[in-house]
């Protein structure tokens, strides 16, 4: 059995937070649709269907959208362009496009509302030699030792991650002999981009093998808050079946004394039409007080 309480409109709001998702994926055996993407600089005439007239389209979006205001390795901030800065703090040589970039791009299922700060990690795994992705141009394999096997000397271990001012760092090692705090690219967390502009490992990323990278996404969630008020003079009776001493419907002795003190232990929530959509239950029965009013506040994600 139950009593019944109606709420009041202001009784109800709705508020929201950001939840964060770990991700983990390999470029040797990929579980979600990371694309890396190689942009050329290049003027000549090409034909649209061309994968070169593609890498062209890439480095000059790119150029457009995130590095116009960045001119011979300086960052010169005018009002012509957006370049959708991630930090109020600008330094030298926080973006310096090249020749050419490769674009990390992640799928709007895996980060939500934008990619979390500081949580992009891409770990190389050691390498003597790799195979340069040379799309339908050539087929290659290690075995033929042909052009577009690169060997790289000294120890391509590393850590690159995001500072969370929109740059990316190597944080150990020296892949591709690139040192420790050198910027190799930037992030753009809400459009889930990360870049890779240093030029020596932009051709790896192109085509990467031996690598395994983390992020976070960021998601809404949105919460219905209700509370349940009584007051003081209110529901001070048990409707428990046990406190009739009688079929009859005569009250116990031990509960209609006036220092009995009901406890609540279930709030539902029925709809206009008196029907069950939500169950409360709390942690522990709570006396309900005949001095105070009390409130009860549920929480539900939708």
């Amino acid at each position: 059995m139950s009593a019944f309480k109606k709420l009041d409109r202001k009784d109800v709001f709705t508020t929201s937070y950001l939840a964060s998702k770990a991700f983990t994926d390999s470029a040797d055996t990929p579980t979600y649709s990371i694309d890396f993407l190689l942009g050329t600089s290049g003027s000549t005439q090409i034909f649209k269907d061309d994968e070169l007239y593609n890498q062209r389209l890439r480095y000059r979006s790119i150029k457009q959208l995130y590095y116009s205001n960045h001119i011979d390795d300086k960052d010169i901030i005018t009002g012509s362009f957006e370049n959708y800065f991630q930090s109020s703090l600008f330094t030298s040589s926080s973006r310096n496009l090249l020749n050419k970039a490769t674009i990390v791009s992640y799928p709007k299922g895996v980060i939500g509302e934008g990619i979390k700060p500081n949580t992009i990690i891409f770990t190389i795994a050691g390498l003597g030699e790799y195979i340069l992705d040379q799309g339908d141009y050539v087929l290659e394999t290690a075995l033929a030792g042909g052009k577009y096997i690169e060997s790289v000397s000294g120890s391509e271990d590393g850590v690159i991650k995001d500072d969370g001012e929109g740059r990316l760092k190597v944080d150990s090692g020296n892949p591709f002999n690139v040192s420790e705090d050198t910027i190799v690219g930037n992030v753009f967390y809400g459009h889930g981009l990360a870049i890779i502009t240093e030029e020596d490992l932009v051709d790896y990323f192109a085509s990467p093998f031996g690598l395994n990278f983390n992020w976070q996404s960021l998601q809404s969630i949105f919460t219905m808050n209700i509370n349940c008020k009584v007051k003081d003079e209110e529901l001070n009776f048990s409707l428990n079946p046990t406190s009739l001493k009688d079929g009859n419907g005569n009250i116990s002795d031990n509960v209609s004394g006036s220092q009995f003190s009901p406890y609540i232990t279930t709030i539902g929530l029925y709809n206009d039409f008196n029907e069950l959509v939500a169950v409360a239950k709390l942690g522990q029965p709570i006396p309900k007080s005949t001095d105070t009013d009390m409130t009860f506040q549920i929480k539900l994600d939708v």
